[in-house]
């Protein structure tokens, strides 16, 4: 399996004069590179796929660890292709940024670019690509990949918050755990989305479940790092009935099996 390797800022400019120089030589006209700030509505994704496993490092690492690299564009008319970045633009999107850093490949001469593929960010969809990550990784990979499973079905209506919520305040959308899965926990951050006024768990039940049994007395009180999906405008979500008919209201409501 491989590693991801992530950019960063001291080779992302010369990848970026790689590749002017190899569109260049396909198209015959010369390029040139200049650093700019793009909209994030105005930017296109020219590949159909994120990769789930890329994804979910790329999310990571910009939530837990502020990474951020500028990604590569071309621009055609008040349209930008991202040449590079797909993943770092999708975080972006994501968390709400309305723009992004961009290395722009410009043509020296006129010449009107026109993409094979081109789609919006919301659009894209992700497939499984083989990666050596470690078990806490591998749980932001599954969330990742419920994160853009929402995106497209809701055509990009949701926003990403990284916060802290109360267990009280965590409705569970699953009634049974597994024993099992209580002795292996890596306590990454859970995935909620808030409906109707409430917070819904997406991944993460053994996670919070966890808390709650360590901390019967206060359990109310504690606290757990969550990846909130928030609807820019209300919506019905299939979680919320799941929730009402198996008549769980909180954390306390589950059953260990």
């Amino acid at each position: 399996m491989n590693k991801v390797v992530l950019i960063d800022d001291k080779s992302l400019l010369q990848k970026a004069r790689d590749l002017a120089k190899s569109i260049s030589l396909v198209h015959g006209v010369p390029t040139r590179i200049s650093a700019t700030h793009v909209p994030l509505d105005q930017v296109y994704a020219t590949e159909g796929y994120l990769e789930r496993g890329k994804l979910g490092v790329v999310l990571r690492k910009s939530i837990i660890e502020k990474y951020y690299v500028p990604i590569i564009v071309i621009r055609q008319d008040l349209d930008y292709y991202i040449i590079d970045g797909h993943h770092r633009a999708y975080t972006q999107m994501l968390l709400g940024k309305n723009y992004i850093d961009a290395l722009l490949i410009k043509f020296d001469e006129y010449f009107e670019y026109s993409p094979r593929f081109k789609i919006p960010l919301w659009r894209m969809k992700t497939i499984e690509n083989y990666l050596d990550l470690d078990q806490g990784l591998r749980i932001w990979k599954f969330m990742a990949g419920i994160i853009v499973f929402y995106e497209y079905q809701y055509k990009s209506l949701f926003t990403l918050e990284y916060t802290k919520m109360k267990l009280r305040d965590i409705t569970p959308t699953q009634k049974y755990l597994e024993h099992e899965k209580l002795e292996k926990i890596i306590f990454e951050p859970i995935l909620c989305i808030r409906c109707s006024n409430r917070i819904y768990i997406l991944d993460g039940h053994a996670r919070c479940f966890k808390i709650y049994l360590d901390n019967r007395d206060n359990w109310r009180e504690k606290y757990i790092d969550t990846l909130l999906l928030t609807p820019k405008k209300e919506l019905e979500c299939g979680v919320a009935k799941v929730a009402k008919e198996l008549e769980l209201s909180n954390i306390s409501d589950m059953t260990v099996i």
